[in-house]
């Protein structure tokens, strides 16, 4: 299943941008995902749930909003700092 690589890349990059913007916990990452994408939704939460347990996303809420660019895109990333 390709969801499984997209998700994974997606889980890395957001792990990335917390750490360098000092992010302790993150509580809700925002991604756009585009209409031709073949990600649904459900699959793309599905894979988060499943591939964030045992990182800081293990508790992070996912929003998803309809994109215009293909893929899936990071739009923002709240947590807190230390």
């Amino acid at each position: 299943m390709h969801e499984w690589g997209i998700v994974e890349s997606l889980i890395q990059e957001v792990i990335e941008r917390s750490k360098e913007n000092g992010l302790e916990t993150v509580d809700k990452v925002f991604v756009s995902l585009g209409r031709d994408d073949h990600l649904t939704p459900a699959a793309l939460k599905l894979c988060f749930s499943v591939l964030a347990k045992g990182t800081i996303l293990e508790k992070t809420e996912l929003e998803i909003q309809e994109g215009e660019d293909n893929g899936v895109m990071i739009n923002r990333i709240e947590g807190s700092t230390p």
